[in-house]
């Protein structure tokens, strides 16, 4: 019981937290994809940092740029720049976990931003890679997206998606897909 009231007093406190997966830089609050600039992501072999002068807040977070016309791209579309499901986890997305992310673990398809929180768990991911982006995208939308993640995490550890599969699971699936090529 004391773990409970524990945990639940630690859900409260992070309630005001940001909805999406986002760091706190002592100058800016809610930097998307650790100040990484979006853009960079599809333009350049591998993403650059941002500069703390240029940036954008969209959907109440702050994104960064490396430079002026990188910036300028982003205001024109950021729908096309922004990571999915909140820059959070892509291999979570599908089981209704808001969790992990972190902005150098990448991976751009059908021209959207993916992030993961570690090479494994996109190795997890890209096994079933369609599935996964068309669970995740209607997970995303249906109880996902503008949730406190902690809680909706909590949730579905405890409320299983049907599909889901532990860290062991995974493991051995992907060492028998390794096996067989």
């Amino acid at each position: 019981m004391r773990n409970f009231i524990i945990s639940f007093l630690c859900a409260l406190t992070l309630a005001g937290c940001s909805r999406m997966n986002t760091i706190h830089d002592g100058t800016q609050s809610d930097v998307m994809l650790e100040g990484f600039d979006p853009v960079s992501y599809f333009e350049d072999e591998k993403p650059a940092i941002g500069q703390g002068d240029i940036f954008f807040k969209f959907d109440n977070v702050v994104y960064k740029f490396k430079n002026n016309d990188n910036l300028k791209k982003f205001e024109t579309h950021p729908e096309k720049y922004i990571p999915q499901y909140g820059g959070f986890c892509a291999n979570g997305a599908p089981y209704g976990i808001m969790m992990g992310g972190l902005a150098k673990f990448y991976k751009i398809v059908n021209d959207k931003l993916y992030i993961f929180a570690d090479p494994i768990s996109r190795s997890f991911w890209e096994m079933d890679q369609e599935f996964n982006i068309k669970t995740g995208d209607h997970l995303w939308v249906s109880e996902m997206k503008g949730r406190i993640p902690l809680l909706q995490s909590y949730k579905r550890i405890i409320f299983r998606v049907p599909h889901y599969k532990t860290t062991a699971q995974l493991t051995e699936q992907l060492q028998n897909q390794l096996q067989n090529k």
